[in-house]
This record gives C-alpha cells, sequence and structure tokens, in this order.
C-alpha cells in the first residue's frame, strides 16, 4: 500500500486526482491555449481545397444576384446612388474573390509583400463598395470589419500595413468623389469633413483594438507558462497524479508510478479509478469529490491510499 499526501492544484477540464490528493474541478469553456494559424505554411493546393468547401465560398457565389435585387429595391428608394445595377455586385464578387486569392497566398509563404496584398485587397474592395453606393466615409466602418479580421489572423504587427491601407485608400476615394468621379448621397464639403472625422476614428478604433490584442496575447502566455511548469511538475516530481474523466476511467498517469506503484503508466490508462484505491477509501473520496462539486469550489485536498 501507498499512502498519499494532499497538494492544491491548478484548476483543469477534468478532475485530477492522484494519490497527492488534489482534485479539480471541471471549469467551463477551459480549453488549451494556441493560435488559429497553422504552426507552419500549408501548400497552396490544400489551402484552396480548405477555401472551397468552406460554407463563405458557397455565400459567395450567390451574392451577386442578391445583391442586384437588394441595391435595385434601395435605388428605387433612393438610398443608393443611380449606377449600372450590376456594379456593386460586380465589385463584391470580384473583390472577395481577389481577397480571398491574397489570403491563400499569404497563408502559405506568409511574407510582408504578401501582408500588403492581403490588406490592400480588402481595403480596395471596401473603398470601391462604400463609395459606388454614394454613402462614402459615412460607411467607413467597413474598414474596421475587415481591419479586425487581419489583425485577429496575423497579430498585432499588422497593424500599420492595416491602418496605412485603410487611410490611403479613404484619402484615394474622396480624391475620386472631388474629381467627380463617384457619386455622392452626402453634400460637399460636408462629405470630405466627414472622411476627416472618420479617418481619426479608425485611428484610435485601432489603437484600442492592438491594446486589447496585446493583452490578450499577454495573457495566453502567461497560461501557456503556467501549463508548462505545471506539466513539468507532474512529469518530474515524485507524486503521484492521475487525470481522470467523470466516468472514473483514467486518461492520464504521472511517470511517477513507475517507482511508487512498480506499474508502468500505460497500464493504468482507461482503470477505473477504484480499481487501483483501497477499498475503504473510495466512499469517503466520492463524498469528498460531490461536496466540493456542490459547493463550486475548484480544488480539495483529501488523503487516500493506492495499491
Amino acid at each position: 500500500m501507498t499512502e498519499a499526501t494532499t497538494m492544491p492544484v491548478r484548476p483543469a477540464r477534468r478532475p485530477l486526482t492522484g494519490a497527492d490528493g488534489g482534485v479539480d474541478a471541471p471549469v467551463p469553456g477551459d480549453r488549451a491555449v494556441g493560435t488559429d494559424r497553422p504552426t507552419g505554411p500549408e501548400p497552396m493546393g490544400v489551402l484552396i481545397r480548405r477555401e472551397l468547401r468552406r460554407p463563405h465560398f458557397l455565400v459567395m457565389a450567390c451574392m451577386g444576384p442578391l445583391a442586384a435585387v437588394a441595391i435595385a429595391g434601395l435605388q428605387a428608394i433612393g438610398l443608393v446612388a443611380s449606377s449600372p445595377i450590376w456594379l456593386i455586385p460586380t465589385i463584391l464578387i470580384v473583390g472577395q474573390t481577389m481577397s480571398t486569392l491574397a489570403d491563400i497566398r499569404w497563408q502559405s509563404s506568409p511574407t510582408r509583400v504578401r501582408l500588403h496584398a492581403r490588406v490592400a485587397a480588402q481595403a480596395i474592395v471596401v473603398t470601391a463598395t462604400i463609395y459606388a453606393t454614394g454613402w462614402g466615409p459615412a460607411l467607413a466602418v467597413g474598414f474596421l470589419v475587415v481591419g479586425q479580421e487581419a489583425l485577429t489572423q496575423v497579430g498585432p504587427a499588422a497593424v500599420r500595413a492595416i491602418v496605412g491601407w485603410n487611410i490611403s485608400c479613404l484619402t484615394l476615394g474622396e480624391v475620386l468623389l472631388a474629381l467627380g468621379w463617384t457619386p455622392s448621397l452626402i453634400p460637399t464639403p460636408e462629405v470630405h469633413g466627414l472622411a476627416i472625422l472618420m479617418g481619426i476614428g479608425i485611428l484610435f478604433s485601432y489603437r484600442s483594438l492592438v491594446a486589447a490584442l496585446r493583452e490578450k496575447q499577454a495573457a495566453s502566455a502567461l497560461v501557456a507558462s503556467r501549463e508548462q511548469r505545471f506539466r513539468s511538475l507532474v512529469q518530474n516530481g515524485h507524486d503521484l497524479v492521475f487525470v481522470v474523466d467523470t466516468e472514473g476511467s483514467v486518461t492520464y498517469a504521472s511517470p511517477s508510478c513507475v517507482e511508487v506503484l512498480g506499474f508502468d503508466p500505460s497500464e493504468l490508462l482507461g482503470a477505473e479509478t477504484s480499481s487501483i484505491m483501497h477499498p475503504d477509501d473510495i466512499e469517503a473520496l466520492r463524498t469528498t469529490i460531490s461536496g466540493m462539486l456542490a459547493a463550486g469550489e475548484s480544488t480539495c485536498g483529501f488523503l487516500i491510499r493506492v495499491r
């Protein structure tokens, strides 16, 4: 028999029990720290096939006819500038296609040039769309929508490219409007003043977005560091540590099982917790864990004996 001692441990997704007596209640929403991006560049063919299987590809294919119907209705009541009915649907379809291709090229080889191409494609699509409707800078929030997506995928390092292309495209739209090459439902010069205000708002918005993203990354790095430290303690310590699921089956056993119990960790996987405990301690352990869960606590200490 081996007598256990007690030691508090960090909360985990499943109850964590060990000969040291630590138990953790499940933490809702807890998940492993990681990123959505792959650890390395993927082949172009793989990325293209993945894009074709995504639901948004079908949405993009249906976008043209739906946009044409919507624009015809908006033009009839004067909410969109008079322009060929095919113009905005064409901008949306062609622009989305170019943006997707630029994103695929960046994912296959994330260089600075391809990052600028990715960001520029999105900014140009937004610019062409909002100025074709006649509302121009009044719809500049579209820059923030696509810019936030780029920041999430690439990280804070992309903020200069994103802000640079957003402001440049907004300025270009105002120049074309001043030359009379794009329609406007907003009087001049008020529309130019609105563009300046929207440009300032875009700058401050990105500043806040980047600050929030950096805080999130710092928190993720801290969690990852703590998890690595905890993993090192578990794998290299002399205490017995087991991870069990809600059915009571062992999903992890620390390497110290060999030294303390004489069992290889792989031999204990899948076994019910009760099969490695002293019979007299089973009911007491169940009572302790049930009380912890009922009280909504994340840790508790107990003393058990293992075979």
